[in-house]
């Protein structure tokens, strides 16, 4: 019986600052920006893993001391744009840090299978001022031997950041 292998399986994940949502109780959420705005998944090889990083920055201010925040990520479809053969929960999110600056606390959820509802990457507490956050997130193809690689047209996928903060 032969063996299919798939071949490079590009992989475009779009996250922008238009996917951005904010849910606000008296505080502001300030320029959230996601780098890249596009993550890439390639690899000839399907024993291995293909991922990408992204690094969340915003800041959230006029917060209360003890005031609880979130961040939640999901996919805008249950498939990839140009690849429906592609489901969103193909995709494991895993939180690899999270950093405030100006005082605050956070810290990584549990790693998940992104799907069209939102998973938590991360939460914690404010401090009441000005906290800035810097938080590493890694997407990561769950099984590349299964999913047939396709180089062109991209698989695209928008992802929806949501910050909330209380």
């Amino acid at each position: 019986m032969a063996v299919r292998r798939p071949s490079n399986l590009a992989v475009r994940v779009v996250a922008t600052l238009l996917s951005c949502s904010l849910l606000l109780f008296g505080v502001s959420v300030k320029t959230f920006v996601a780098t890249p705005s596009t993550l890439s998944f390639s690899s000839s090889n399907p024993d291995s893993t293909p991922s990408s990083q992204a690094t969340l920055t915003y800041e959230i201010d006029g917060g209360a001391n003890g005031d609880a925040w979130t961040l939640t990520v999901s996919g805008s479809n249950s498939t990839f744009t140009n690849c429906s053969f592609l489901p969103v929960s193909a995709v494991r999110v895993t939180c690899a840090s999270v950093s405030i600056t100006g005082g605050g606390t956070g810290s990584c959820g549990s790693q998940f299978d992104l799907s069209t509802s939102p998973g938590t990457i991360a939460s914690g507490l404010q401090t009441g001022g000005s906290d800035f956050y810097t938080i590493l997130v890694n997407y990561s193809l769950i099984d590349a031997w299964k999913y047939q690689g396709k180089i062109s047209p991209s698989c695209l996928l928008t992802l929806n950041y949501t910050v909330a903060a209380y």
